[in-house]
């Protein structure tokens, strides 16, 4: 069995930048915008698929906003991340407990509250 070449993280970026074209920010490395895509970049295909056909874009762009979302209101020092990046699908970054409930929650793939 022959594996696909797996892409560089590079080409990733090249990739979610054209996607993301008239976000502006995405070059300056201090900025909330370039961290999300530098995240993005870095996971692996098996994790999150970059869309090829622009039907697929407003579902990845709704994934990059939660992610800039994320580092926009400083995410890494939350104390309850609310399992945020622990799979590739921003609809599962939530906890629900007695006590705690938060997160990203969707209905049918559409991101309806935060």
């Amino acid at each position: 069995e022959v594996n696909a070449p797996v892409e560089s993280v590079e080409s990733r970026l090249a990739r979610i930048t054209a996607i993301l074209s008239p976000v502006t920010n995405l070059t300056d490395q201090s900025s909330p915008q370039y961290k999300s895509i530098v995240t993005l970049s870095a996971a692996s295909e098996e994790i999150l698929l970059i869309p090829t056909n622009p039907t697929l874009y407003p579902k990845f762009i709704q994934h990059y906003v939660i992610v800039l979302l994320y580092y926009t209101l400083g995410g890494p020092a939350w104390d309850s991340r609310a399992n945020f990046f622990i799979t590739g699908e921003e609809c599962d970054w939530n906890v629900q407990s007695v006590f705690y409930v938060g997160g990203v929650f969707c209905k049918d793939g559409a991101v309806t509250s935060l």
